[in-house]
């Protein structure tokens, strides 16, 4: 049956640990070319799968490699076709990170935003490792995007965390902007409700502190839009100065 207790799935033994600690030195300010840009995304997902893997193996999960494909007009997935309206996203499906040419454009003069990019699409392999993902859209009692909000929400969080645990470099001047250009939309929740999880994650040791399973409905609250069917893909908004991170929804 259907339920909304998080205790059933989520890994509590993980829940209980601080977020990983490594050394990914701070992005460089711009990138002067995509094999640049590209190269980087690779170095940050090396050392994030490095990271993450005691993690992993102390739950008896085999972690499986990340893939990454750069495209520019367009490209075909397992969780379907994409034509340029994203910037990345992550397909479960196939454990591949996109990166079409629009998030190097997007990116390109500003290391930052690769660097929160590339975090927050590899928590969402870690959400797709730990059966988050797939546990939430079965057995969690709510509406498809109230569990994106849920899905998306503690991504952002944990990405706030990593970003300083792996000493990337993220100063409250960067913060700052980080909080500015976090703007709403239906998948991620009001303005507000990204900041106070996106804020929140800057201050948890834990996993537990960017647990968006155990809190109210008005803790990932939208004021309501039309329903969505959301895609089984995460991807980023291409809005300039945008850091929040949207869920792909069909309408």
């Amino acid at each position: 049956p259907a339920t909304r207790s998080p205790t059933n799935w989520w890994p509590t033994r993980i829940n209980k640990t601080n977020y990983p600690v490594g050394n990914r030195p701070a992005p460089p300010k711009g990138f002067r070319n995509r094999e640049q840009h590209t190269a980087y995304y690779k170095s940050v997902i090396n050392c994030l799968q490095d990271v993450w893997r005691p993690y992993l193996t102390a739950l008896d999960i085999q972690q499986k490699p990340v893939g990454l494909v750069a495209y520019d007009l367009g490209v075909n997935t397992p969780c379907g076709s994409e034509r340029q309206s994203k910037t990345a996203f992550y397909c479960p499906a196939n454990a591949t990170i996109y990166l079409s040419r629009n998030v190097y454009e997007f990116e390109a003069d500003d290391g930052f935003y690769a660097g929160d990019t590339v975090v927050h699409e590899h928590f969402h392999h870690i959400q797709n490792q730990l059966g988050i993902t797939r546990y939430a859209r079965t057995y969690f009692d709510a509406d498809e995007m109230e569990v994106s909000r849920r899905i998306e929400l503690q991504d952002i969080c944990s990405t706030s965390r990593l970003q300083l645990t792996l000493n990337m470099g993220v100063d409250a001047d960067i913060y700052a902007t980080f909080l500015k250009y976090s703007l709403g939309d239906e998948q991620h929740g009001t303005k507000e409700t990204i900041i106070h999880w996106k804020n929140r994650g800057f201050y948890m040791t834990t996993l537990q502190g960017c647990n968006t399973w155990g809190v109210p409905s008005k803790d990932v609250a939208w004021p309501g839009f039309g329903h969505i069917i959301a895609a089984p893909c995460a991807e980023r908004k291409v809005t300039k100065g945008t850091s929040a991170c949207r869920w792909a929804g069909r309408s």
